[in-house]
């Protein structure tokens, strides 16, 4: 779902990717030793037509991932083909590119590697516990950063996102503004909660399995507060891996 949601966005807006947009192609201009042997190749890249053209190779891909969901065989291909999109897209240009289109692109990859391999059980399970390994480290990191942020040490940080026009939203703005207390407790739990996400792994199955959906509920905020759906899905599938985790931590 969340890599439809990606390339229907990315058609919608498709203006974007015309000379001069915000997401207009930069590959000649960030490699320019391959631009000058292969200009031809580089200006196709650079081209809103070669945007769009990936947009619609990973929807028709993704839909056919969908449709056959229910298929016990796994091969590597679509996920072959979603990782090749999110490389060529990073090529093309890093602008627009946020942590959910790193772990989609990390998803797809892993599931690639996964299914290529001979021993699909033994695989599938390391598949899960790297997804899983990758998550904690992007939550790990990203609380950490905040930790360091006077913004959000302050209790500031989130009401300031709340006003701005991109990701914020007027309503809840005036309430933390109103309340500082709830932008000061919505900072340091974010900080807390993302910084501390591995404890789970060390609770209880039960306790751990209980507070899991509490994180996926924190992307469904980022997605119906700031605009982000891609987060929701994105994380939220990696989030599965978290649970595999959590129900056969015995087997390691």
């Amino acid at each position: 779902m969340g890599t439809i949601i990606n390339s229907l966005e990315g058609i919608n807006q498709r203006s974007l990717y015309e000379t001069g947009g915000l997401l207009s192609g930069r590959f000649t201009e960030n490699h320019p030793r391959f631009a000058k042997l292969f200009p031809q190749v580089a200006s196709i890249i650079d081209s809103a037509f070669f945007a769009i053209a990936l947009d619609g190779v990973l929807l028709v891909n993704s839909l056919s991932t969908i449709a056959r969901s229910n298929h016990k065989q796994a091969t590597p291909l679509r996920p072959l083909i979603s990782t090749a999109v999110a490389i060529l897209q990073r090529l093309r240009t890093g602008y627009g590119r946020d942590g959910s289109d790193q772990m989609f692109e990390l998803l797809s990859g892993i599931c690639t590697l996964a299914a290529t391999s001979p021993l699909r059980e033994q695989s599938a399970d390391n598949a899960l516990r790297a997804i899983n390994i990758e998550l904690s480290i992007s939550y790990v990191a990203s609380g950490l950063v905040k930790l360091f942020g006077p913004e959000w040490r302050n209790g500031t940080a989130v009401a300031s996102i709340m006003q701005t026009s991109s990701y914020g939203s007027p309503w809840l703005s005036q309430a933390l503004n109103k309340h500082p207390s709830l932008s000061t407790a919505a900072c340091w739990a974010t900080i807390a909660g993302e910084t501390l996400f591995p404890v789970i792994f060390m609770l209880p199955t039960a306790a751990a399995r209980r507070l899991l959906p509490i994180a996926t509920l924190f992307h469904l905020a980022i997605a119906y507060f700031m605009g982000l759906p891609r987060f929701f899905w994105a994380f939220g599938a990696a989030h599965v891996a978290s649970l595999f985790v959590i129900e056969n931590k015995s087997k390691r």
